[in-house]
């Protein structure tokens, strides 16, 4: 089995409004359908293959990650589950990205490797991901369309007889080493079978205020955050990020470092912070336990819990597959988004770097503003503080590992998973040149190991950790593809804090605000649900004020 963290990186019955027959009737009038779109957007002939007839609306999705290909997604869903038809209007969705790919930051690379072994050589092909590795099975939007789209997916967490086990090193010594296969977190059922590391485990953080109290804390907080599904599929909507985190009730665990809120809080042994809480931090979010919210660590160590996935040949396949028939334009850099007014109603221009001018009834931002080069005019933007994103370089090495590099003799067997300690004193970092590792055993002498590092791992350094060194693949991720630092949020209410408002102003959405919450591919297409239920929302509000200003 890959190691599940040899593939981790981040952290995962639509109700719909109907309109009493009357008015159903009435939106088959073109001219009242052409009163609330406005002049400006010519009636279109009915397409055949389309659920309504009339003019489309039309919607601008920049950005084609994640976030973009959930948010034409779950719209379209809606656009085709609506029964009874409370109107006629297609919606129309452009789809832009600069880069020449869709998927954002699930990405995947494919290795053409030679294996050896007793003189004999075979060539082996991996697909291997870069970015967003992997997704558990509460993570309940990539797991459905995984399903609907027939992909076929990897489970991480089963036992293919292969070892998986798992080690805690600061660079000079073992602080624990698991003996026998990691099957889940810590506090879980089947985590740690050797009766022998179940005692380490005990021995070094604590019967009570260690492991099983930290994986519970986890539940419980996975549990409120569970309730936001509940929300978006009824079809209700969020405009703020820090809302609805104050309504799911988890406000402080946003409001305050890891590190605080475990040891100081929750009196969580501190070894057990630093080093599994900081350790899994890091090999997510590659950051520190005083620099990250306890929320980010709760949703990290939770998923640890759980069964995990991917997508065989690559989890971009979900969102590919989301944009099916959908007009998406690669390879497009969006250099300016203006408001307009004619006659009473909104319009936004989008301009391209290619000259192109479109008109839209509602543009959705699914890229990070603060790392975006698009120029706004008309719009109010003074609210957007600048985000930092993390700088973060992966590193995929084929050959055999040293073990004295890493304090062993020579004979022994490295851990297919590597936890780095994270320092408790803010403004210090591990000594390590890596933040995690992970490794999938190819044969008896050869590994593919994946390093998380905030630097360039240079061949000096390889060569130290490795006897024999193959082909070398590196990948460096920043903003705009990275993710930002999760950092505590402070004020007063910390409400003038939060990142960006994801209503920017009516007909202009914002779903990367959630990233300064959280940021994984399922809380993406959370945001990507939740902007479609505002548009759609919108859309009604649009429906029923022609309709009202016809019976005046």
């Amino acid at each position: 089995m890959v190691s599940r963290l040899f593939s981790y990186l981040a952290a995962g019955v639509l109700l719909l409004t109907t309109t009493a027959n009357a008015v159903e009737n009435d939106l088959h009038d073109d001219s009242l359908i052409q009163q609330f779109l406005g002049d400006d957007l010519p009636i279109e002939k009915p397409n055949q293959s389309s659920l309504w007839g009339g003019p489309s609306l039309r919607v601008a999705i920049i950005g084609a990650g994640a976030a973009g290909a959930s948010t034409s997604y779950f719209l379209r869903k809606l656009e085709q589950s609506t029964q009874p038809s409370w109107h006629k209007t297609p919606i129309h969705t452009v789809i832009y990205d600069r880069g020449d790919r869709i998927g954002g930051r699930a990405r995947t690379v494919t290795l053409n490797l030679t294996i050896c072994e007793n003189a004999k050589c075979e060539p082996q092909i991996m697909n291997v991901e870069l970015g967003a590795s992997i997704f558990a099975e509460k993570n309940f939007h990539l797991v459905n369309a995984s399903r609907e789209f027939n992909l076929t997916l990897n489970d991480l967490t089963a036992d293919d007889g292969q070892p998986d086990r798992l080690g805690v090193w600061d660079g000079e010594k073992w602080t624990f080493r698991q003996t026998g296969r990691i099957g889940r977190l810590p506090g879980t059922d089947g985590w740690l079978g050797g009766v022998a590391d179940k005692a380490r485990l005990l021995a070094r953080y604590g019967l009570w205020h260690g492991p099983i109290q930290a994986v519970a804390l986890a539940r419980q907080v996975a549990a409120q955050f569970l309730n936001i599904y509940d929300r978006i599929v009824s079809g209700h909507s969020f405009t703020r990020v820090d809302n609805v985190v104050r309504e799911l009730g988890l406000w402080d665990t946003v409001s305050k470092p890891a590190l605080e809120w475990f040891r100081d809080d929750k009196k969580i042994n501190q070894l057990f912070v630093e080093e599994f809480v900081g350790g899994i931090l890091m090999n997510t979010y590659l950051q520190q336990i005083w620099q990250s919210h306890a929320f980010a660590g709760l949703i990290s160590l939770y998923s640890g819990t759980n069964n995990l996935y991917n997508v065989r040949g690559g989890n971009y396949q979900i969102f590919e597959r989301m944009l099916d028939g959908e007009d998406v334009r690669l390879k497009t850099d969006v250099l300016g988004v203006e408001r307009v007014e004619k006659d009473g109603k909104t319009r936004y221009i989008v301009t391209t770097k290619k000259g192109a001018k479109d008109t839209f009834d509602v543009v959705v931002m699914a890229a990070p503003l603060p790392a975006s080069e698009i120029t706004f005019r008309n719009i109010p933007l003074s609210r957007f503080p600048t985000m930092k994103y993390v700088h973060l370089h992966v590193t995929l090495v084929f050959g055999t590992l040293n073990p004295t590099y890493f304090n062993l003799p020579t004979a022994s067997s490295i851990p297919e998973t590597l936890f780095i300690p994270s320092p408790p004193t803010p403004n210090t970092y591990p000594s390590v040149p890596f933040y995690s590792m992970g490794k999938h055993q190819l044969n008896a002498t050869h590994v593919l190991v994946k390093f998380f590092s905030s630097r360039r791992l240079e061949a000096d350094v390889l060569d130290e950790m490795f006897v024999t060194r193959g082909e070398t693949h590196r990948h460096v991720w920043d903003a705009p593809g990275s993710y930002p630092y999760l950092t505590p949020k402070q004020g007063a209410d910390g409400a003038e804090e939060w990142e960006a408002p994801i209503q920017i102003t009516p007909g202009l959405y914002y779903v990367n605000a959630m990233e300064g919450w959280i940021s994984t591919m399922e809380t993406q297409t959370v945001a990507g649900r939740n902007v479609a239920n505002l548009v759609w929302s919108g859309l009604e509000e649009r429906v029923r004020r022609g309709v009202e200003r016809v019976a005046d």
